[in-house]
This record gives C-alpha cells, structure tokens and sequence, in this order.
C-alpha cells in the first residue's frame, strides 16, 4: 500500500517474537492506529489484521484479571468468526467450520459469562450448530514446568455418553442429539447434568488427586447440538526439529 512501515518494524522484537521492550502498549497501539488509517478501505484483509494487533494489545490490559480476560476474548473471537463468515458469503459460500476448547464453542453461557459459541447462537440462532467432544480415557501431553519438555498424563472424563459409546464398541462416535426419540432414555441424559471432561494446556499435581479440577458438570443439550466421542485418545507425539 506504499506506506512508510519504519515506525511499526521498530515496535517489533523479531529476536524475541514479542513487542519491542522501549515501548509501551499505548505507544504500539497508536503506531498499528497510524497504519490501519492508512491503509485503502477497500483492503479489508490488510485493515482487519491492523484491528486484530490493536485486539491483541487490548487483551493485554486484563492479564490480571482472568474473569474480564476471557469474557474479552470470546467477545474478540465471535467478532471475528462473524467476519470470516461475511468475508465467505461475499464469496457465494455459505458455511464455514471453526475449531475450539468445548468451553469456547458450547452455546450456553460459561457460569453466566457469554463466551464465542453462545454470542454466535445468539447472533444466527439455528444456523449456528455447535459439535462438543469428550473422551472415555485421554493420554494428554502436557508442558513439564521449568524444564522446556512435554510429559504424558492419563485422564478419565466419567461422560457416561463417552462410557456408553466405549462399551457399544465405537473408537469414535457421532451423537446427533435431534435424532434421538423423545421416548429413549438416551433422550433423557442428554438433558440433565452430568460429568465432561475439560482439559487445556496446563497440568497441575493436583489433578491427581481432585479429578473435579478437571471435569465439569455440563448440560449436554444445552450446551451443544451433537457430540464427538473418543474412547482412548492419545496425543501428538512432538519431535524436536533437526538442529
């Protein structure tokens, strides 16, 4: 777009990957502001990226508060899914598929907080569905504080649907909860609480021994319009690159 880009490579550490340590995030925030003004409104890709570094730098001002970080960041990402999905149907397609932690795309609200899936039924109502997973048995990798390496831990989410699926014979499973008779007894779990899974990337020894630190008490059919159900997942086995 020949604009001068001197001012925005001096904010970035490209030794570090991380903004530059002389400037404050007000002052990054006012150079990306200085660039986006810039830039040709008919190139939204280039003006979107500018807001999603001004996104990034205002996510930053909730580090310490971890309630007002992520109700700020399911607000950032519906925001933008909603663009990707206006940016697609000017390209006549219809439909696009997002990946995310349960906790991000369920449609129902995370103890009263609205996280991304719940803005987005919110926003386009049925067209919105939401696919949750769960495990039988995990094997999950986890970083290993302080050293740099990555160890492997075994977790037992106690989903009966998981457990249910396990026992029917299925490695993986697909659960279309509009499917299910009214009459069924499946029909009826779904609809009341019961125990999920819910891990991310941090471990702690106390999951060992409080496996509530790491499953939640979810509405299935609330929370999701079908489910994924794995009986023995295993992780990714990470190789370090060739030096």
């Amino acid at each position: 777009a020949n604009i001068d880009t001197s001012e925005l490579k001096k904010i970035w550490d490209s030794k570090n990957n991380a903004y530059a340590d002389t400037y404050t995030s007000e002052q990054c925030a006012e150079i990306i502001g200085t660039v986006k003004e810039k830039l040709p409104a008919d190139n939204v890709q280039a003006v979107h990226f500018a807001e999603l570094l001004l996104q990034n730098i205002e996510l930053g001002k909730y580090l310490n508060d971890s309630g007002k970080l992520n109700e700020q960041r399911d607000r950032q990402m519906a925001e933008n899914t909603l663009w990707i999905l206006q940016q697609e149907q000017q390209r006549g397609n219809s439909q696009i598929m997002i990946s995310g932690h349960n906790n991000h795309v369920m449609q129902c609200e995370n103890d009263g907080t609205p996280v991304l899936g719940s803005r987005l039924a919110e926003k386009l109502g049925d067209d919105y569905f939401a696919i949750g997973t769960d495990f039988y048995k995990s094997v999950c990798n986890f970083p290993k504080p302080y050293t740099g390496k990555r160890i492997n831990h075994t977790f037992y989410s106690y989903d009966p649907l998981a457990k249910a699926s396990k026992n029917c014979g299925f490695e993986v499973s697909f659960l279309d909860f509009s499917k299910i008779p009214e009459s069924s007894p499946l029909s009826e779990q779904v609809s009341k609480d019961i125990c999920m899974g819910s891990l991310g990337e941090s471990y702690s020894v106390l999951m060992n021994f409080v496996p509530r630190s790491y499953r939640v008490q979810r509405t299935p059919q609330k929370a999701y319009d079908a489910m994924i159900f794995v009986a023995d997942a295993t992780p990714i086995e990470i190789e370090s690159s060739a030096n």
